[in-house]
């Protein structure tokens, strides 16, 4: 879709209203709005021209494990010409491949959390091929952006990002994203194990969502939405998501600062030297299969120490400096919002909240409309009937189909993976309704069945101490309940806490 030549786009007016949106604003979909963009052009199967022979890293998981937490994933570094010879082949006669191992009916990769910056350098050409102007984001482009190509069936697990709003230009193939508003976090049992800075992760599998185990999940509202080529997707502050491609695709996206991020620097800081301290009395074993995702950096306690100093004094100085000039506005009596100026060159966000209907008025703009957990149950079971009718698969590429005949006999690691959602969902969605005892509850993992009669958290409640977060049957360790503890002291509602109470200490 191209925007109508009659339809005026005004990016001042777009940049201010996602400035002024926050936690309980919903995400909003654009089109046609980075059609001039010479990164809108891109393609899948074009992309050796574009990284030539740089080898980057990719994520490989197991498509019918569902929705995987990266500690459980594998990971390669390759070329993309590597990758697209994968793509193209079911089977890769190259041995010296490094997706050789690894059947494409049955595997996806992922390149993603690709910083265009650190991979193509000084290349203005391909930085710029990325504007976010017309977003009213003048300047930025390539560099203060990620790039993201994966296979189909390539998926993120299900998050929240502490940092920032986030825009998300679809550039080819299709994504389909599930968002949860931040009102539904007790809903989706939030837990920093694995750690990854700035990621507050969901307990929950949303590719293959178990309400037995997790029963709140029951109460959530899912706004569900697949990007096209051409689409840019606006998630809102704190706004959960899991994202899973269709087929190969192609996205670019930036995460922008806002003013709250100085609070959230600070909760970063803090579950950041609870994870560090405790990581230190950990094996190295136990660190990298439960505690910290791939390429995560765990600093000593001395450094950790100084980086929550300064993230508290950046936070105290902002705080001190907004209400000064609060003040001074009040004695002027000046509230117009040309008071808000670019400080530090950085953007902004407007004070007031921007009126909206002229906004949703333009064809290139539209809300995305929730939808029940049991409409989401009911797309997700027919999905995988679909596939295990062989239909063809989501996860295949267009030339390398993958299907499934359903008499033949399931091989042994078939039947250890999740079991699909029941087809009887309303019968699943009456039995969480009723309130739970903890006599309902599925068999914990091995990794928790030490614990009797285990309990979702309360949505009032502060701590969660469920111990069943790490999908696939992670490896038992000695200090379990170690690990438990130590979600409950990382999880966001207690780390909020001890920031409330740090800066109640700071003397003013």
């Amino acid at each position: 879709m191209e925007v109508k030549k009659s339809q005026t786009v005004d990016s001042d007016r777009i940049r201010e209203y996602l400035f002024a949106c926050n936690d309980s604003s919903s995400p909003v979909l654009f089109r046609g709005l980075i059609s001039s963009w010479p990164a809108s052009q891109w393609r899948v199967e074009e992309m050796e021209k574009i990284f030539g022979t740089k080898k980057v890293e990719f994520r490989v998981g197991h498509c019918k494990k569902g929705d995987e937490f990266e500690t459980e994933c594998q990971y390669v570094k390759s070329t993309i010409a590597d990758f697209l010879s994968w793509l193209k082949q079911p089977d890769v006669e190259d041995k010296s491949n490094p997706f050789a191992n690894f059947a494409p009916n049955e595997y996806y990769t992922y390149a993603d959390y690709q910083y265009m910056k650190e991979v193509f350098g000084d290349d203005d050409a391909v930085l710029k091929a990325v504007d976010w102007s017309c977003f009213g984001l003048r300047g930025r482009n390539g560099s203060q952006s990620t790039f993201w190509l994966g296979s189909g069936g390539a998926q993120t697990h299900c998050h929240y990002d502490t940092y920032g709003l986030n825009l998300v230009a679809q550039i080819d193939g299709s994504k389909r994203w599930a968002l949860f508003p931040p009102s539904d976090s007790a809903y989706l049992y939030p837990t920093r194990i694995p750690y990854e800075e700035s990621s507050v992760f969901s307990e929950v599998n949303l590719r293959n969502p178990d309400l037995r185990r997790h029963p709140l999940f029951s109460k959530a509202t899912p706004y569900v939405v697949t990007l096209q080529p051409g689409d840019v997707l606006f998630v809102p502050r704190h706004w959960w998501h899991y994202v899973e491609c269709l087929e190969p695709a192609i996205s670019i996206n930036t995460w922008v600062e806002i003013e709250q991020d100085n609070e959230a620097r600070v909760d970063e800081a803090l579950t950041r030297t609870v994870i560090s301290s405790f990581a230190s009395h950990l094996s190295e074993e136990d660190r990298q299969l439960r505690l910290v995702n791939p390429n995560e950096t765990l600093f000593s306690l001395e450094t950790n120490l100084q980086l929550l100093d300064h993230a508290i004094d950046i936070t105290d100085h902002h705080s001190t400096v907004h209400d000064g000039d609060a003040k001074k506005r009040e004695q002027e009596g000046d509230n117009d919002d040309d008071a808000d100026q670019q400080q530090d060159g950085r953007d902004s966000p407007p004070r007031k909240r921007a009126k909206l209907e002229d906004i949703f008025s333009a064809d290139f703009i539209q809300r995305i409309e929730p939808m029940s957990v049991e409409d989401y149950l009911k797309l997700r079971f027919s999905e995988q009937q679909a596939e295990r009718k062989g239909g063809q698969s989501a996860r295949s590429s267009g030339s390398s189909s993958s299907s499934s005949n359903l008499d033949e006999e399931p091989d042994a690691e078939t039947d250890n993976m999740p079991s699909p959602p029941t087809s009887d969902y309303q019968a699943v969605l009456r039995d969480v309704a009723q309130p739970f005892d903890g006599e309902n509850h599925v068999q914990p993992s091995r990794a928790s069945a030490h614990r009797e009669n285990p309990t979702p958290p309360d949505s009032d409640s502060t701590f969660s101490t469920s111990s069943s977060s790490v999908q696939g049957e992670p490896p038992i360790v000695a200090d379990q309940f170690l690990f438990d503890v130590l979600k409950s002291l990382t999880h966001p509602s207690a780390i909020s806490t001890s920031r409330k109470a740090l800066f109640d200490r700071v003397p003013k």
